[in-house]
Parts: C-alpha cells; sequence; structure tokens
C-alpha cells in the first residue's frame, strides 16, 4: 500500500488518492520499488505546489486527472536508453535511476525537477490532439505550405512548434517547483551558448535544461494579446504561458487568435513553425545526428527575431 504524504481528503482531492494508489499497485515490484515510491512521492510533492501556486484549482482539477490516469505504470528506462532522463510512452513512464545532479541542484533536486517535468507534458496532453488537428489544418492550405517553403520549412514544423511550447510549459513549472522545494530563488537569466545548435551564437536562459527553448516561447507569448502580457518581465510571461497551457482550450486561443487576426497570420504562422525547426535541431543533437542543419537553424534565428519585432510593431500600432 502506497503512504500519502498529504492528507488529500480535507482539500477536496480525495480522488487523487485512489489514483495515486492505483498506480502503486500496477507498477509495485521488489526491484522497482524504490524508484516507483520516490516517483509518485515526486508526483504529490509537484501535484501540492501547483495547486499552492493556482495552477490548478478545483475548475481543472478532473482535467488534470484524468489526464494522469492515463499513466498506468512506472517502469524503469533499459540501459541502452539511459542517454535519456525519462521516456513516457502510451500508458507507461520510464525512469532512469542513474540522473546526476547538475547546474547546482543535487541529484535528487535534479531528479525530482525531471519527474516533474514528464508529469508536466502527462497534463498537457490535454491539448495535444487539438494541436495536432489544428496543425494538419494549416497542412493542406496551399498559402501556409508556399509560405513555410519560402524560408525552407514544412509542415511538419508546425508541430513541433507547439511541442517546443510544450516543453517549455512543462520545464517552467518543473523550475518554480523545483526551486520552491529547496528554498532556493532561481537562477538570474544569463548567457549561454551550444555550439551543436546555434554555432556558439548566445541565448538567455535560467533554465536547467531546455534553455534554448526558452527565448522562443517568451517572445512568441508575447504576441499573444489573449496571454496579456507584452509589456511583461520574462518569468511573468512564462507564468501567463504556463497558466494557460494547463487548460483545454490553450489551442483554441491561439487558433482564434490567428484567424481572428489576418494581417498577423503569417507572422503567427512562422513563428510557430520556426519554433519547430528549433525543437528539431536541439532532438537531432540528443539523437546523436548532430549539427545537421546548422546553416538553416542560424538564418531561422534571425528570421524569427525579425518577426517578433515586426509582430509587436503590428500590436503597438493598434
Amino acid at each position: 500500500m502506497y503512504e500519502t504524504i498529504y492528507d488529500w481528503d480535507p482539500i477536496g482531492y480525495l480522488d487523487f488518492t485512489n489514483y495515486l494508489e492505483k498506480l502503486y499497485q500496477k507498477s509495485y515490484s521488489k526491484k522497482k520499488k524504490s524508484i516507483v515510491n520516490r516517483f509518485l512521492n515526486h508526483m504529490e510533492y509537484y501535484f501540492y505546489e501547483l495547486i499552492r501556486m493556482g495552477f490548478v484549482n478545483t475548475d481543472n482539477f478532473y482535467l488534470i486527472l484524468n489526464q494522469l490516469e492515463s499513466i498506468q505504470k512506472i517502469d524503469v528506462l533499459p540501459k541502452k536508453l539511459q542517454r535519456h532522463y525519462a521516456i513516457t510512452t502510451g500508458n507507461s513512464i520510464s525512469l532512469n535511476p542513474s540522473v546526476k545532479g547538475r547546474d547546482g541542484l543535487s541529484k535528487n533536486s535534479f531528479q525530482f525537477m525531471i519527474d516533474s517535468h514528464e508529469i508536466g507534458h502527462i497534463i498537457n496532453h490535454v491539448w495535444e490532439e487539438d494541436a495536432f488537428k489544428f496543425c494538419h489544418t494549416l497542412s493542406k492550405n496551399k498559402n501556409v505550405k508556399e509560405l513555410l517553403k519560402s524560408i525552407g520549412l514544412s509542415s511538419k514544423h508546425l508541430f513541433y512548434g507547439f511541442q517546443l511550447l510544450d516543453e517549455v510549459c512543462t520545464q517552467e513549472l518543473a523550475e518554480r517547483v523545483t526551486y520552491q522545494s529547496i528554498c532556493r530563488n532561481r537562477p538570474n537569466m544569463t548567457q549561454k551558448r551550444d555550439k551543436r545548435i546555434f554555432d556558439f551564437e548566445p541565448y538567455v536562459t535560467n533554465y536547467c535544461i531546455y534553455g534554448e527553448f526558452q527565448s522562443f516561447a517568451i517572445e512568441f507569448s508575447r504576441s499573444l494579446s489573449f496571454l496579456n502580457c507584452s509589456n511583461d518581465e520574462d518569468l511573468q510571461v512564462l507564468e501567463k504561458l504556463a497558466s494557460a497551457s494547463i487548460n483545454p482550450n490553450f489551442i483554441y486561443k491561439i487558433e482564434e487568435e490567428i484567424y481572428h487576426n489576418p494581417e498577423c497570420f503569417n507572422f503567427t504562422i512562422l513563428m510557430i513553425a520556426i519554433m519547430g525547426k528549433v525543437k528539431e535541431a536541439t532532438y537531432q543533437v540528443i539523437d546523436l545526428d548532430a549539427r545537421k542543419d546548422e546553416i538553416v537553424i542560424n538564418d531561422c534565428v534571425s528570421i524569427f527575431q525579425e518577426l517578433c519585432n515586426k509582430k509587436n510593431f503590428t500590436y503597438q500600432k493598434k
């Protein structure tokens, strides 16, 4: 039997306790006992902090719980796949037991961040299918195809762009909760360089992982009027983006904005696709296929910045 850290009944979340017990029963074995208990402890703390911070409430609790219930088994990554931190496929999540600490975080703290990140992906599945349908619709639009082709991209990069947003949203919440758990302030934004993706061109981030995605998501979010964050500080922008992403109508809001602002249609489509190209390049590195499209990536980064400037100017005129 799984022993919960918190008493979820008095605060109205008893169904979460029931889910934790079911997941424990389906995942438990003597060999996996420690990793199963660790992950469930982390899930509890992460979920509790999301409630305390206001990201989860009675309005979206059951939608989120429904997504979590799609995961029915906790497993251990095979050694041949342990270059990854964790992999979620189908109804199971496989964890790497050999993760080490990094960027000033202990092994336990970094493992908590990884577990929280994976849980965030599961929660965001609430809008993943909508993103796929939206991108599929756009992919059949002749003008969109020509637009993407003009900068060497294709319709697949639209869906990759939404995957980049998913990575940033999950990492943003994972970072917030992790640093809260160890009573430390989050790092300041600093410049980093990665020759494998941007050929030593600097990017600014305060993320432990996926930092190369952060600035793209920030600038894209600033261009979305429904987030109302064009003049906000970076971390405020990310907070609004992460909060909006824990909502089933997240893609609908973006879709609505694209179609109701014809003047910004091309800007938004290209921004999403370029984010997708950055996502693709990063995963090529992870899969040891580095620097395959380096020149295209550098060109895309320049185009993305030009688009941000043009779109912000358009909003200022309004």
